[in-house]
């Protein structure tokens, strides 16, 4: 009974009086989204919540059905059927809703925003946005929509076993302020700490990201650099476009800024570093980024892969073997057993 806590009271109001009353039937409820080409995550997570609930002698009449993880699925399309009397399982309604809900929404970001970079390595960074806890199921929900690489282990948590997810990460600009601004000291430091990690010079910390690579190209680590990364901030114009002021698409990292940094590597017989872009990626900039055939190698991106976007709800459809639903609702579902795994 550890998720009641979690549930909605008019649900469990609902609940209590149905029980005391001894007037609750079997019933069927069905769950499904609002949106289109939504990629269902949470499924597996679900499975060991009633697990758990059931331990603990609740949920004793119900069956579930559902699809599997990772399906994707149309708007009112159902996901999720429980059967079962509804004053065992009423508390769950608004607990299924919400899980499936954030974890579709980050597993079909994911799965778009791949879709746009054209399978370009995309490294998960929303560690930053969101509250720490939730970081195991928004990594679990990042790898059923086909992310790789993530910058905690507490994103990993929830990954199988067999998983081929890379725990990544690049220098900080902390790094760099400890060492006084000094990116040189910086790279030798981390190199010396971990020695067997690529080399990730950040370059944007002076605002200046071609002399920085100027040093670089001069330094004993010119050979030995794996990739550099941008993180201008939207509100800053990069030294090598300061000309360009007055216009807002030079601000941040942009298709200019970036070009310029592939062409300066280029130049200085840096050709196989790569460049990550990051800072306020969203979408509509990889779209941008790609159609213009910006040289960007890798994106690191944040809270963008988190937003909500896919929404759920519930409707209770029958009771026994009779239809009876809220107006507008009343769907039949026997054709979507088929489609649909029992627990």
């Amino acid at each position: 009974m550890k998720l009641i806590k979690y549930s909605s009271k008019y649900f469990l109001s609902a609940q209590k009086i149905i029980e005391e009353n001894k007037i609750g039937k079997k019933s069927t409820i069905r769950f499904f989204c609002f949106h289109n080409d939504t990629c269902i995550s949470g499924i597996n997570y679900l499975k060991k919540l009633i697990e758990d609930e059931k331990r603990e002698n609740r949920l004793n009449s119900i069956v579930v059905y559902s699809v599997e993880e990772g399906t994707i699925v149309d708007a009112f399309e159902t996901v999720m059927i429980i059967e079962g009397f509804y004053y065992e399982f009423a508390y769950l309604e608004n607990i299924v809703d919400g899980l499936l809900s954030r974890m579709s929404s980050v597993a079909t970001n994911c799965l778009e925003y791949i879709k746009f970079a054209k399978n370009k390595k995309i490294i998960f960074m929303a560690d930053r946005s969101d509250f720490y806890l939730n970081q195991p199921i928004d990594g679990y929900a990042a790898y059923v929509g086909g992310m790789k690489n993530f910058v905690t282990k507490g994103l990993m948590d929830l990954l199988p076993s067999d998983n081929d997810a890379e725990y990544s990460g690049t220098m900080s600009h902390s790094l760099i302020q400890q060492c006084q601004g000094e990116l040189l000291l910086a790279i030798e430091l981390f190199s010396n700490t971990f020695p067997n990690e690529k080399i990730i010079a950040l370059i944007d910390y002076h605002n200046d990201c071609l002399s920085e690579i100027d040093k670089l190209a001069k330094s004993k680590f010119k050979n030995n650099i794996y990739a550099v990364r941008v993180d201008t901030s939207k509100s800053l114009i990069d030294n090598c476009l300061i000309e360009n002021k007055d216009n807002n698409e030079y601000y941040g990292v942009n298709h200019y800024l970036i070009s310029k940094i592939r062409n300066k590597l280029d130049s200085l017989e840096m050709k196989n570093v790569k460049i990550i872009a990051s800072s306020g990626i969203d979408l509509n900039k990889i779209k941008e980024f790609e159609s213009l055939n910006t040289p960007v190698d890798i994106y690191g991106i944040g809270s963008a892969l988190i937003a909500r976007r896919c929404h759920f709800a519930a409707d209770l459809i029958k009771i026994e073997n009779k239809y009876e639903s809220k107006f507008g609702r009343n769907i039949s579902v026997e054709k979507d057993f088929k489609k649909l795994t029992k627990w």
